[in-house]
């Protein structure tokens, strides 16, 4: 029988991670209500980490007008969602350091917190790697392609890992056009040839379906996620200086800008050049 060597296993995976630049501009004009009927069946929802980050969007689109829900019956809903989808619980680190911006997000963050069902500190079926650069770093990822690097964050446990690099998951960059913003894509690099031998090659984590990407700021010395999944591909302000993607904009916090493409109410999560820029990769093993 003939022996199937790693490289052809993995070149037949697929490379995009779901629904990744799916645009929130799907759910613009649904009340509360209608918004968690939709999400609990879309096939454009494919964890409860997108699922959370939705809501979350449309309380910060909607200036917080979290419908009043009592607190008990929206985490049931949400826990009912979540088992009959079949999805992975959320890991702590992740939701416990997300940003509020208002009252209504920090009660709906609150109210899933709170919840057992959906909230753990540990769990043995999901890793977490990140990946570290400053926004100006970023812009020029945008702009010109290249690779996002991304760090396993803690070797003491699944991953027990020996090399000098560590383990390792890259992923390429197409760049963007201000003429064409759909050629935007990020693919995760699934060739072991394109690892260096100094870094682990975790061939039984290459899977784009299992992984879920959000961004972090920092903030007052500490960092604080932020959605982005729902944000469209990225897209330039209309003087064709700055590259905004979803509700982040990559100039100054003070500067009154128009973008192109979708219309964001509150594009408030502006970062400066020298700002650091964190991306967590959460995979389902």
């Amino acid at each position: 029988t003939a022996v199937v060597q790693p490289q052809a296993v993995v070149s037949a995976v697929s490379t995009r991670i779901p629904n990744l630049f799916t645009t929130f501009e799907y759910f613009h004009g649904l009340g509360f209500e209608e918004l968690i009927e939709e999400l609990s069946v879309s096939p454009d929802v494919s964890s409860l980490y997108m699922f959370v980050e939705a809501v979350w969007l449309w309380l910060h689109e909607n200036n917080g007008r979290l419908v009043k829900w009592e607190a008990n019956l929206l985490r049931g809903k949400i826990e009912t969602v979540k088992e009959n989808r079949g999805w992975n619980k959320m890991l702590s680190i992740y939701i416990d350091n997300f940003s509020s911006r208002d009252v209504d997000t920090k009660a709906f963050i609150d109210i899933v917190k709170q919840s057992t069902a959906l909230i753990t500190e540990a769990d043995n079926d999901q890793v977490i790697f990140f990946c570290f650069m400053k926004a100006r770093e970023f812009k020029a990822v945008i702009e010109n392609g290249g690779k996002l690097t991304f760090k396993l964050d803690d070797v003491s446990g699944y991953l027990n890992c020996t090399t000098e690099e560590g383990c390792t998951i890259i992923f390429n960059v197409t760049p963007a056009r201000r003429n064409d913003y759909g050629l935007f894509d990020i693919n995760l690099c699934t060739d072991p040839d394109e690892y260096s031998p100094n870094m682990h090659f975790h061939q039984d984590l290459i899977f784009a379906n299992k992984m879920h990407l959000s961004i972090r700021r920092r903030v007052d010395g500490s960092w604080s996620n932020v959605p982005l999944s729902w944000c469209g591909k990225p897209q330039m302000d209309t003087t064709g200086t700055h590259w905004g993607w979803g509700i982040h904009g990559f100039c100054e916090e003070t500067d009154n800008i128009a973008w192109e493409g979708a219309q964001w109410k509150h594009r408030v999560y502006n970062w400066d050049y020298n700002a650091g820029v964190s991306f967590m990769l959460i995979i389902r093993k």
